[in-house]
């Protein structure tokens, strides 16, 4: 964005086979030292993008009655005149609801804890490791070498979130496997990021409880969750401020709101919906 500005950054964005950003974000991050767990992020990065775009269609409607349902909760009716200081965090509480419920399920997405730690194992990620890279001026091994020191002598960031998201989801996998082995054809299985894992037979073998790869499972997830609320939250806070500086497409975009719900009828919106909108 710095260099080719925010009216063009989403043209830059669609050539992903041309600019790999996860190489951008590794100079920056260590991935790889946070996540070590991940045997392959360019695999995990297919395994996450083909859910995404393959079961968006089945997600629709559960995004938008989980993205109704957290602005119900730290929004409200508005009845009366109501500040929001912090964009930024609010925003956050909202999107973690939604893609917490894509990612771990229906079953144990609206715990507290788990909900926290969505939210703040990006900022944990950031705050730790972002380092400049001065010494990339020498050589960007030496930068490498610098900031993956804490992590080599056993540290991460991100351990206290490992932790909370092993507790949770140990339950509804130790579940889902023997439901799974025990009702076999006739088990329908949920449709959610966990289970894409879960269907992987190099990290639940013979569906053994005791056999899965958990600590697989949790950095992957959180690569997922690294990718997805970080860009979320920045993206979406930027709009609102768009929006709020832009007043004189206020009524533009009602106008269009209200005419794309007309034809649905009141029912939820689908991908062609918003296609429209986003046209």
């Amino acid at each position: 964005m710095t260099i080719v500005g925010k009216e063009t950054t989403h043209e830059v964005l669609k050539k992903d086979q041309e600019f790999c950003f996860r190489e951008g974000t590794e100079m920056q991050l260590q991935m790889d030292h946070i996540l070590s767990n991940v045997p392959d992020f360019t695999r995990n990065a297919k395994i996450i993008k083909e859910f995404a775009i393959g079961k968006l269609k089945y997600l629709m409607s559960r995004l938008q009655k989980n993205i109704d349902k957290a602005i119900d909760l730290y929004i409200g009716d508005c009845d009366e005149p109501k500040i929001i200081h912090d964009a930024s965090k609010t925003v956050a509480d909202i999107i973690a609801i939604p893609i917490t419920n894509i990612i771990v399920g229906e079953e144990d997405y609206m715990h507290e804890d788990l909900l926290e730690t969505f939210k703040n194992i990006t900022s944990s990620v950031i705050k730790a490791l972002v380092v400049p890279p001065i010494l990339s001026f020498i050589h960007p091994w030496l930068h490498k070498q610098f900031v993956t020191i804490p992590l080599r002598f056993g540290w991460n960031p991100i351990t206290k979130h490992r932790k909370i998201i092993i507790n949770r989801i140990k339950p509804i996998i130790e579940k889902r496997l023997y439901d799974k082995k025990t009702l076999g054809d006739a088990w329908i299985a949920p449709v959610d990021a966990l289970q894409c894992y879960l269907d992987d037979p190099e990290i639940t073998p013979d569906l053994d409880p005791n056999n899965v790869n958990y600590d697989h499972i949790v950095d992957a997830l959180g690569d997922f969750v690294f990718a997805a609320m970080g860009t979320t939250i920045n993206g979406a806070t930027r709009s609102l401020y768009e929006l709020v500086e832009r007043k004189q497409y206020w009524q533009e975009l009602y106008e269009e709101a209200q005419e794309i719900n007309k034809q649905c009828n009141g029912n939820e919106l689908t991908t062609d919906d918003i296609a429209k909108m986003v046209a």
